[in-house]
C-alpha cells in the first residue's frame, strides 16, 4: 500500500469519526420527546443565603432552570418597559422560610419566595410589590429545536388571617432571544370574587411548535396589577412541561462536508510536517 493511499484511507476513517461524534453531540442526551419539567428538576441550595445550585440541573446535569426576581418592577404586560424584561437577581438559598420549610428567596426572610411547587408574589406592599419571582429556562440545545409547553398555571390569593386582597394578576410566558422578546402565553387572572376569601384560578396552557434557538430563554411569572391594602402573597403554580417535538440537525451531507474538510485540513498539517 502507497503512502497516498494510506492518506486517503486516514482521510475517510477520521471523516467518519468526525460524522460520528458530531451525530453523538446532537442525540447523545436530549432526543424527540425529551422533557423539562420544573417541579421534577428542581434542586435545593447547598448554603444557606448562597445561590449556589441555582440555576437547577435538568436530568442530564446541565444547568437550565434560574430562579429570579426583578429588582424593580416595570409596566404591565403587553405595554411599554414589562415587568419581565427588567433587570434581575438571582435568588439564595433560605434553610427555613420564616421558621418553615427551605426555599429560594431574594435573601434570608425576604420576599419573595419561589418553591418546586410555585412563585408567591408578596404584594403587602409598594416596596414588595417591586420585587418579582421569575422562573427562567436557558436552552442548552446547540441545534434549532422545536418546544411544546403545556400544562396548566393557576394563581392561589393567599394572605394574613385566612384573608387576601382583591388584587387581580398578570401571567406570563415570554421567550428571549437575545434582545428581543416575544409574549407566547399573556393572560389576566381575575379574584373569581370579588371579597378577601382564599380563592384559586386555574388556566389551561398548550403552546405546540415554539422553535427556539441555542441559548434562548423562555420566561415564566406573575405580577400583582397593584399593591394589597392588607397582608397577600398571591402563588402561581407552574405546573408546566417543555417537551422536545423536534430538533433541526443539519443533513447528513452537509455534516460529512464539513467534517470531510477537517480531516483534509488534518491531513495536508500532516504533509506539511512529513516535508
Amino acid at each position: 500500500m502507497t503512502m497516498q493511499n494510506l492518506r486517503a484511507i486516514l482521510i475517510v476513517l477520521l471523516g467518519l469519526g468526525l460524522m460520528a461524534f458530531a451525530g453523538g453531540v446532537a442525540r447523545a442526551a436530549y432526543y424527540q420527546g425529551f422533557v423539562w419539567d420544573r417541579s421534577v428538576d428542581y434542586d435545593p441550595g447547598t448554603t444557606h443565603g448562597s445561590s449556589a445550585g441555582n440555576p437547577n440541573t435538568d436530568s442530564e446535569g446541565n444547568p437550565v432552570w434560574s430562579m429570579e426576581s426583578t429588582n424593580a418592577a416595570g409596566g404591565r404586560l403587553g405595554g411599554s418597559n414589562p415587568w419581565y424584561e427588567g433587570a434581575t437577581q438571582l435568588q439564595v438559598w433560605d434553610s427555613s422560610w420564616y421558621g418553615g420549610g427551605p426555599t429560594w428567596a431574594r435573601g434570608d426572610n425576604v420576599n419573595p419566595p419561589i418553591s418546586s411547587s410555585g412563585l408567591t408574589h408578596n404584594i403587602s406592599n409598594a416596596g414588595l410589590h417591586s420585587h418579582v419571582p421569575l422562573i427562567r429556562w436557558v436552552n442548552p440545545m446547540i441545534y434549532p429545536t422545536k418546544l411544546d409547553i403545556a400544562g396548566n398555571l393557576t394563581v392561589l390569593w393567599r394572605g394574613g388571617g385566612g384573608l387576601t386582597d382583591n388584587v387581580d394578576f398578570d401571567v406570563a410566558i415570554v421567550q428571549r432571544s437575545g434582545a428581543n422578546y416575544g409574549v407566547l402565553y399573556g393572560d389576566l387572572f381575575e379574584k373569581p370574587t370579588d371579597d378577601q376569601s382564599w380563592e384559586s384560578l386555574t388556566k389551561p396552557v398548550s403552546l405546540p411548535g415554539i422553535w427556539v434557538q441555542p441559548g434562548d430563554e423562555i420566561l415564566i411569572g406573575h405580577r400583582g396589577l397593584t399593591p394589597a391594602t392588607r397582608a397577600a402573597w398571591p402563588n402561581l403554580q407552574d405546573n408546566l412541561t417543555l417537551q422536545i417535538a423536534a430538533i433541526n440537525v443539519p443533513e447528513p451531507g452537509t455534516l460529512a462536508i464539513w467534517t470531510l474538510l477537517a480531516a483534509t485540513g488534518i491531513a495536508a498539517g500532516w504533509r506539511r510536517r512529513r516535508r
